[in-house]
């Protein structure tokens, strides 16, 4: 027998025995798996080892007690005493790695940590994760990682684009239980400077940044002023010239309301409802020649507000015509979410 099919043989034998011959292995990973999973107990007849047994390091005592105890000598069953070193070592690989699956499994009780961040956008390729360049998602993976040793998955309320900033977005992780104000703390840390988690707290299991918030807030800054101060040009839209900020306030107020925004979706956008509701769009006059563009809704699509912005502007000057802004000068300000999630 080949080595890929010996293991896949000898992960079947794992996976059918393992909570046969190791009854406290999973009892070592959570002291209630017999309250987790009756089930299981009632057919294989054992109980978990009670809180009070003072069980030392869950992943050592598991390794040592399933691993080296049974696939080690001390086993009177024939496949497991005659085994040879080469198998012994699959199988032992096996059970790590079996031991790792069920350290991050529903066996252990995690939380679910909620973290707003804000971040500047200038240096990285938007939030997701590419092979293009670096982005805001991989790097607080890479500081999760560097505090907790682990790499959860981290969902976020918006995928800003390539160059969007953030004062308010929201994430969350799912993490053994800890001290929330040291991981925060320690995540700050490691984080590169143009990164900053605002602030942390602990939720309910049901809480998920995009499915449980109510609306999301959008902010642009535009520079009107024939030179724009340096410390902008990363954050704000430099567009020299006189605009009617009447005329920028009618049309921004053609877009409040239900409507099929389908006309500012972007190419890439993949999805078939183009129904949006925008609760508020406001323009404001601020110091230094520059304004902002305010918009409040409860989805947006694939720049949905860049290209709303563009028209707003293009009004402002006193022509028709489509533009989609540039993505510097885009923030995400703020998500909302009922009182039970903030």
């Amino acid at each position: 027998m080949n080595r890929p099919l010996l293991k896949l043989h000898l992960l079947d034998i794992l996976r059918n025995s393992i909570c046969l011959v190791a009854p406290r292995f999973l009892a070592a990973l959570n002291p209630n798996f017999s309250a987790i999973c009756p089930h299981i107990t009632s057919k294989f007849g054992f109980k978990a080892a009670q809180k009070s047994s003072a069980l030392p390091s869950k992943a050592s005592y598991a390794r040592s007690l399933f691993a080296k105890t049974v696939f080690f000598g001390n086993c009177d069953t024939g496949f497991f005493g005659n085994m040879s070193p080469y198998c012994r070592k699959i199988l032992y690989r096996s059970c790590t790695k079996t031991i790792s699956f069920f350290k991050q499994s529903k066996f252990q009780k995690r939380s679910n940590i909620k973290a707003i961040v804000a971040y500047e956008g200038t240096g990285y390729f938007g939030w997701q994760k590419t092979r293009m360049g670096p982005s805001i998602e991989e790097a607080l993976e890479e500081a999760i990682f560097a505090v907790t040793g682990e790499r959860p998955k981290i969902q976020a309320a918006s995928r800003t684009d390539r160059g969007v900033h953030a004062q308010g977005q929201v994430i969350n992780v799912h993490l053994p239980p800890q001290d929330i104000n040291s991981f925060h703390a320690a995540c700050n840390e490691v984080l590169p400077d143009s990164i900053r988690i605002l602030e942390m707290h602990q939720m309910p299991d049901d809480f998920h940044p995009t499915l449980s918030a109510h609306k999301k807030e959008y902010r642009y800054y535009v520079c009107t002023s024939a030179i724009q101060l340096p410390i902008y040009r990363h954050v704000s839209w430099h567009y020299p010239g006189t605009l009617c900020l009447f005329a920028m306030e009618k049309k921004a107020h053609e877009f409040i309301g239900t409507k099929d925004f389908s006309e500012l979706a972007g190419r890439r956008e993949t999805r078939k409802d183009f129904v949006c509701h925008i609760d508020d769009c406001t323009c404001h006059v601020l110091p230094e020649g520059r304004l902002c563009i305010t918009v409040t809704g409860n989805r947006f699509l694939y720049k949905m507000v860049r290209n709303l912005v563009g028209r707003i502007v293009y009004a402002g000057k006193g022509t028709a015509g489509r533009m989609c802004a540039p993505a510097h000068g885009l923030h995400l300000h703020r998500v909302f979410y009922a009182a039970s999630h903030h």
